[in-house]
């Protein structure tokens, strides 16, 4: 069953994403996803996580994407929640929430 729900072909995962894009361009779709994916990153390393934590989030993120439209759910809340999530998979310990939007808040902040 995952195989059928998560492996795809990439003709399949290009049909998938183009129509998750919406009416966003491939251009400005990659853009989303470029930022995102490096505020999924940045995040990690202002926390200090190990990198299988933020792989993890940002393979949920673009599954994510995958079942989803850009414009119905906006990527910034996915890629956070996205991080949340990792952690909670990747068995992180009991982690704050406070202390991720803070690291949010402020790689946000320094990327501006």
């Amino acid at each position: 069953s995952h195989r059928r729900r998560w492996i795809f072909e990439p003709h399949e995962l290009r049909a998938l994403r183009a129509q998750a894009r919406g009416s966003f361009s491939d251009a400005e779709a990659e853009l989303i996803d470029d930022r995102m994916l490096f505020l999924m990153r940045e995040v990690g390393v202002a926390l200090l996580w190990r990198a299988p934590v933020v792989a993890t989030a940002k393979t949920l993120y673009k599954r994510f994407y995958t079942k989803a439209s850009l414009e119905g759910f906006d990527p910034r809340l996915i890629a956070v929640t996205a991080l949340y999530m990792g952690a909670k998979i990747e068995e992180l310990g009991q982690y704050n929430l406070v202390r991720l939007l803070n690291a949010v808040s402020k790689v946000v902040k320094e990327n501006k």
